[in-house]
């Protein structure tokens, strides 16, 4: 699937996409999205290194110390210490299921309010409240 070129354009492709795949994720990364996403992340860095460019998003994740702000936010023990993100919300979100992907994209959200990191609106935070009142009104 190609992405849109608006995507590609944007000052986070990263960022951009991860709203399309809030929408959608069952269709971008299928069942157990968190898991899926992080070796897709992975693969998007790797791509971006090779093709020698950069995204902000991944930028901020690499730079900023997303890890301890999610082991903060989430109140985990320090056993914890050194963990990466994905693995503190599977902790919290057994399942695996979309609410976990949920918890990442409004753990990320917050953390780059923390850090002052820019972002198109609408925020992927927004995004997910949206899709889960549209996901009550359906049930």
């Amino acid at each position: 699937m190609a992405w849109p070129p608006e995507v590609l354009e944007a000052e986070s492709p990263l960022y951009e996409m991860l709203r399309f795949m809030v929408r959608r994720p069952g269709m971008y990364l299928g069942e157990r999205p968190l898991e899926r996403f992080q070796g897709w992340l992975d693969g998007y860095k790797i791509g971006l290194a090779v093709a020698g460019r950069t995204d902000p998003l991944c930028e901020a994740l690499r730079t900023g110390d997303f890890n301890a702000f999610v082991a903060a936010r989430l109140d985990l023990p320090n056993r914890f210490s050194g963990e990466n993100a994905f693995k503190m919300i599977a902790y919290v979100s057994p399942s695996q299921g979309r609410g976990a992907f949920e918890d990442f994209v409004t753990l990320l959200d917050d953390f780059l309010e923390a850090e002052e990191v820019p972002r198109t609106e609408p925020h992927l935070s927004a995004v997910v409240h949206d899709q889960r009142l549209r996901q009550q009104g359906a049930n």
